[in-house]
């Protein structure tokens, strides 16, 4: 047999000592090993080691108890897991557990986490109270225990505590905040029902008529016309306004406070997502933070003005300073604003952008008749707009049909004139002399057949507005008397000697080109610059196509209101119509849709009725591939015909090297020797 293992000198105690029973032995034994303390600290001195009792050395129980001691001490936490599991398995398992397991388990608390530390505090502090339970050295451990148990568990009751005051405090915030936006929203809300309440439940009343009208559904095939599409209808589409700030808290306020007001409002971060928004989103009105990362408020103003001039831009800033202001201003700024924002004071700028923009109270059915989400249609309404509050002359060119009357009409209805009359007249579409006569009247007896006085066209405009249509066809020797109407604003009528003034704005248009008129004689130039104050260039509809199923969905609805016919398109009859080239534009179109319902003998219309209608060859909208490349061509094009075929200059322009300059020549087989002869 082997021989028996001999226990440490610091273990042994003596079947004299007291408690020799089992339990007794115990407490010895944590005695005698809290005493000598030769396995638990350095500076400590090992006592005489007594005789060592064979049943307690035996005990498996007390060696781990004791060993449970020891890895306390030492910190080997990983071992002490174990033997604390066991412990707390012998303590939930003993009918009446013994001091030394309750001590045992205790002793392994501070290094275990998974101890119940308030369980544990109980136990020592139920150890603790009774004298004769614990020897002078397992109370002076078990009192370092339960100090370090107590300050654990102050520490954590502290810490839930200032945890729970922090929640708290941040609840109260959010709280405090929400109801203050809350109220604000609450008001504003009481203050517009109170001013347009009945007002605007009659234009919801409408606006669903209208969708309901403009939405006729049959075997799930439809047009539809959304409730942006019919607010562009009635003349009463929201004001659009983007929002560019890098303060996400400020963003939130400002979007509440505007669409408190029934702005459509879109908020952005940074001055590059503001330059793709506002092609997509087609603001009417910019809100910019002045101080932003990358490219600032002012590098902002600066790429709208080229991109979109006219757009009215407001700086919002912290940092206000004057050369800021007049820089802001300078550059073209409709108002610079200091943070904190009032309230007042930002819907008043905006209000006072917005009605120089298009968007005033009094006057937001001017473009009632002018159907469009077009980007390029809406930047024309917009300078529109700017030029109708003046008595500038305007010149209105495009090619026919494309709606030059209607802008005109616009532009009369959102001036001062708009209770006056406006009349229009086409300059191609009559005789010389029965034109003179009709644009300036003339006298009894006058010439052959004047039967009776005439007052003429400008006479019976005046305070008006007079649309001179098809300008470019007007006769020379009128065009010299209408110059004299236009430099000193009066008339002279046919067969009198008497001048006649005249309080009149001149609108004039023409699809033919005026320039080239004047370079082969066949138009003034000094008329030209008399008409031309202001120049609208309006876009053909194949520049437009957006507005194509607009156009045909309003048509529609016209054709259904005139003659209680109701019908729609097949979806590709739709796509047809989109893709198609139309050389007649708006007035082409509105043909079209007239014909085909007038032919059709079913509600829906099918694709081969609108291919028939366009002459059986329809346009094809080109792909995106074929759009760039033949964008590049055009534009390499002109940059040569620019530089006179230079290459190094032309590729400065477009800055990039000359090699790939001249590999997107070749790609696109432009030689620069032919822009040299030109």
């Amino acid at each position: 047999m082997p021989p028996e293992r001999t226990p440490p000198a610091c273990l042994a105690v003596t079947q004299d000592s007291p408690g020799a029973s089992r339990g007794t032995a115990a407490g010895g034994a944590l005695v005698a090993l809290i005493a000598c303390g030769c396995a638990f600290g350095p500076q400590r001195a090992p006592s005489p080691a007594p005789v060592v009792n064979a049943a307690v050395a035996s005990s498996t129980a007390l060696n781990e108890y004791l060993l449970l001691l020891q890895h306390l001490v030492q910190g080997k936490l990983s071992e002490q897991a174990e033997i604390v599991a066991n412990a707390q398995r012998d303590y939930d398992t003993a009918p009446t557990p013994s001091r030394e397991l309750k001590l045992a388990l205790v002793l392994g608390t501070p290094g275990h986490p998974a101890t119940d530390l308030p369980k544990a505090q109980g136990l020592l502090r139920e150890l603790m109270a009774d004298p004769e339970m614990l020897l002078p050295g397992e109370r002076a451990l078990a009192f370092l225990v339960l100090s370090q148990i107590d300050d654990h568990l102050t520490l954590d009751a502290e810490n839930r505590r200032l945890q729970s005051e922090v929640v708290r405090a941040d609840q109260q915030r959010m709280a405090n905040a929400n109801h203050r936006l809350q109220a604000e929203m609450d008001e504003n809300t009481r203050l517009r029902r109170a001013r347009g309440g009945a007002r605007q439940t009659r234009r919801h009343r409408q606006h669903r008529a209208l969708a309901q009208r403009a939405q006729t559904r049959e075997h799930g095939t439809m047009i539809t016309v959304s409730k942006d599409t019919i607010l562009n209808q009635t003349g009463k589409r929201k004001a659009r306004i983007l929002l560019v700030d890098d303060d996400p808290g400020l963003l939130r306020l400002l979007t509440i406070r505007l669409r408190a007001e029934s702005y459509d409002v879109e908020a952005v971060e940074s001055a590059a997502q503001a330059l793709s928004a506002s092609s997509r989103f087609r603001p009417d009105l910019v809100i910019t933070d002045l101080r932003m990362d990358q490219m600032d408020g002012i590098g902002l103003l600066k790429e709208l003005q080229n991109r979109w001039p006219g757009l009215k831009v407001i700086i919002l800033t912290a940092h206000g300073t004057i050369p800021d202001a007049v820089q802001a201003t300078q550059m073209g700024a409709f108002g610079f604003l200091t943070k904190p924002v009032d309230k007042q004071e930002l819907l008043d700028q905006v209000q006072k952008a917005l009605r120089i923009s298009g968007f005033g109270a009094s006057d937001e059915d001017w473009r009632a008749e002018i159907v469009t989400r077009s980007a390029s249609m809406e930047e024309k309404l917009a300078q529109a707009h700017m030029v109708a509050g003046t008595d500038a002359r305007v010149l209105i060119t495009g090619e026919s049909g494309s709606g030059k009357e209607l802008l005109a009409r616009a532009i009369h209805r959102g001036s001062p004139r708009r209770n006056k009359a406006f009349v229009a007249i086409n300059c191609s579409a009559m005789a010389e002399d029965l034109l003179e006569s009709e644009l300036f009247g003339h006298e009894k007896g006058s010439f052959t057949g004047a039967t009776r006085a005439h007052r003429g066209l400008f006479m019976a405009a005046d305070g008006g507005t007079l649309l001179l249509d098809e300008i470019g066809d007007m006769p020379m020797r009128l065009q010299v008397k209408l110059l004299r109407v236009l430099q000193e604003n009066v008339i002279r009528p046919v067969g009198s000697t008497d001048a006649v003034p005249v309080n009149v704005r001149v609108i004039s248009s023409t699809h033919r080109d005026l320039q080239q008129l004047m370079s082969v004689g066949q138009f003034r130039e000094d008329l030209y610059y008399r008409l031309n104050v202001v120049h609208i260039e309006m876009p053909s509809l194949n520049r437009r196509r957006e507005d194509i199923p607009l156009l045909v969905a309003h048509f529609l609805a016209q054709i259904a209101k005139e003659s209680g016919v109701r019908k729609i398109y097949a979806p590709e009859a739709v796509e047809l119509l989109a893709t198609a080239d139309w050389p007649g534009n708006i007035r082409q179109l509105q043909n079209v849709v007239r014909q085909n319902v007038a032919l059709s003998q079913t509600p829906i219309i099918p694709v081969e009725l609108v291919q028939q209608s366009l002459g059986g060859t329809p346009g094809r909208l080109p792909s995106f591939d074929e759009a760039r490349d033949e964008f590049t061509r055009s534009y390499l094009s002109q940059i040569l015909q620019i530089t006179g075929g230079n290459v190094s200059q032309a590729a400065r322009l477009a800055r990039r090297n000359r090699t790939d300059f001249y590999k997107l020549l070749a790609r696109h087989q432009l030689t620069p020797e032919e822009f040299k002869q030109r």
